[in-house]
């Protein structure tokens, strides 16, 4: 074979070679990007995170304040992991939102935050709009006025179904929740997404 064969052959070659590496490499990229999309808009049941608020009730208990920090400080970390900026969460049949005669403005309890731990921190969500909200919240994260306004227009006790997404909060005790020992409650801010009014 002579030279300018040979050289032609190899380029040809490299050039398939290539050509195949490059579509295996595209084929990787475009599974990874729908891996990722999936996991931005995948949604965690609804639960309440009974450990968090049982290291917070023993810190309001204990004598030692420095103990009583670092417990804090633990049970800050659990809510930060589980509540962490962007998290969506929907409903279930045994968790639902619901408006309470004890909430603060566009507070949101839980339905499974029961009597039975009625030692234990309560824990609440808050959304936010542009006619009420805290400093420190994004307008991209404000709740839409029609979801909004089903919320507030419905009497204390009314029970929904409906996903929320935990928001960013720039003057928190974590980037997206607040404590009140006073209240004795944790507050996550959030976003209303959906929001259904079930029958009583």
């Amino acid at each position: 074979m002579r030279p300018q064969s040979i050289l032609s052959y190899q380029r040809s070659w490299v050039k398939r070679r290539r050509s195949k590496v490059d579509k295996k490499v595209l084929f990787l990229i475009s599974i990874l990007i729908i891996c990722f999309s999936s996991i931005g808009w995948a949604q965690s049941p609804l639960d309440l995170p009974e450990e968090p608020l049982r290291l917070i009730a023993l810190s309001a208990t204990d004598p030692c304040s420095i103990c009583a920090r670092q417990t804090r400080e633990i049970a800050f970390q659990l809510f930060e992991q589980q509540f962490h900026a962007g998290r969506m969460f929907t409903t279930t049949g045994s968790c639902r939102l619901v408006r309470t005669a004890l909430s603060e403005d566009n507070e949101v309890g839980l339905s499974c935050d029961s009597p039975r731990k009625e030692s234990l921190p309560v824990l609440t969500f808050r959304f936010h709009t542009g006619a009420n909200h805290l400093v420190g919240i994004s307008p991209a994260d404000f709740t839409e006025e029609s979801i909004a306004s089903e919320f507030l227009s419905a009497p204390p006790g009314t029970v929904f179904e409906g996903i929320i997404e935990t928001i960013l909060f720039r003057y928190g005790d974590g980037t997206t929740y607040n404590y009140s020992a006073s209240r004795g409650v944790i507050q996550v801010h959030c976003r209303l997404l959906t929001l259904k009014r079930q029958s009583p």
